[in-house]
């Protein structure tokens, strides 16, 4: 959890991506292909300056996407609020 709230500060999510901060974008909007994940491309979107590597930090359990859980200890990390 500490390095989803680190993260979370790089990213200035309630700063950079306002969206986020206004709980605009969610996950079935980010999830395009709606497989049930939210790949890096389709975060990308939402954060266009997260990078591969802060993508692998979030993906907990290394699949290659954020799960719905994943993506929820995203939004609910303090800098995000």
């Amino acid at each position: 959890m500490k390095k989803i709230v680190a993260l979370a500060t790089l990213l200035g999510l309630s700063l950079a991506a306002p969206a986020f901060a206004q709980g605009a974008v969610d996950f079935d909007t980010l999830d395009a292909n709606m497989d049930g994940a939210v790949s890096f491309e389709e975060l990308q979107v939402a954060l266009p300056a997260i990078t591969q590597d802060d993508f692998t930090l979030l993906d907990a359990d290394g699949d290659g996407a954020l799960s719905r859980e994943e993506f929820t200890a995203l939004l609910e990390a303090p800098a995000a609020e």
